[in-house]
């Protein structure tokens, strides 16, 4: 069996206290197998979180509209009326976001009912309340595309990492044949 040396210091997928002089090609095969294994997970767990993010997205902007819906006045103290059905309606969406992320739905409902639109039992609010509710979802908003940019670029280092472990596998599987070759020459 042909015994390959590698070098440690341009590989990140061997741990520093490997024994690289120990490694067969068969062994970095199980070794490059296991680490795209993890990296397939990795990448199908940010796929998914994706999802999730565009679902709750997809939420804040229904509860946006429906807030915008709201005419904005310059007399702060002007009062807008919320039917219970409108009101429904950004509970419901509420819901939605909890079904994907339950923290960031408890954290919007208890500011939505702390001196913005879901505060009041008697739905009727004042234009400080309607535009506080608008700034408030705007920055969860930009907060959780700001989220979403970081994982992608997460998501295009994995994927590196990824294309990587299959060129170093392309690479041994064409040495190791090479080394067949010279041993079947040598034989004749």
């Amino acid at each position: 069996m042909t015994q390959v040396t590698f070098n440690a210091v341009s590989s990140p997928y061997l741990a520093a206290n490997t024994n690289v002089n120990g490694l067969t090609p068969e062994s970095l095969m199980i070794y490059l197998g296991s680490r795209l294994n993890q990296l397939d997970e990795k990448i199908q767990t940010v796929f998914a979180k994706q999802e999730r993010n565009q679902k709750v997205q997809a939420a804040l902007n229904e509860i946006m509209t429906i807030v915008t819906e709201f005419q904005s006045s310059e007399d702060l103290s002007e009062e807008f009326v919320m039917t219970e059905e409108t009101k429904a309606q950004i509970e419901a969406n509420i819901e939605q976001i909890r079904a994907q992320d339950p923290q960031l739905a408890a954290e919007i409902d208890e500011q939505l009912r702390h001196g913005q639109v879901l505060n009041s039992n008697n739905c009727r609010y004042n234009t400080r309340q309607i535009n506080a509710t608008k700034e408030y979802l705007k920055g969860v908003t930009k907060d959780l595309e700001s989220q979403t940019q970081l994982e992608m670029i997460g998501l295009q280092s994995d994927m590196s990492a990824r294309q990587t472990a299959i060129q170093l596998a392309t690479n041994l599987i064409a040495a190791m044949g090479e080394s067949l070759k010279s041993v079947a020459s040598n034989i004749r």
